[in-house]
């Protein structure tokens, strides 16, 4: 939708006084949002680094571009990996190992 409406040009922007400014709603009841909650809480290290990665999901799924895409690819490795590590230690009832290749 927000590629729709930049078609039209800054001309309409300027009528419209700024109307269609993009908002960034947060659900805080959401469990994500409760989860990253939680994490700055406790000042976990990875609490920074998901808040972005939900923050471009959003940018992203609003139809915006988002600033670094190789960082966000990097970011959505990591989180796959560490589930993907997770789970295999939860198989195997030990800790598993995971090697984040960059």
């Amino acid at each position: 939708m927000q590629r729709y409406m930049a078609s039209f040009g800054n001309a309409q922007d300027q009528q419209m006084g700024g109307m269609d400014q993009a908002k960034l709603e947060i659900n805080p009841k959401h469990p994500i949002i409760v989860a990253l909650n939680k994490k700055v809480a406790n000042n976990e290290s990875d609490a920074v680094e998901n808040a972005k990665l939900i923050y471009d999901l959003a940018a992203m799924t609003g139809g915006y571009s988002i600033a670094d895409p190789a960082q966000f690819a990097k970011s959505v490795q990591k989180l796959l990996q560490d589930r993907i590590a997770d789970e295999d230690a939860q198989a195997s009832g030990g800790a598993a190992e995971v090697e984040v290749v960059e």
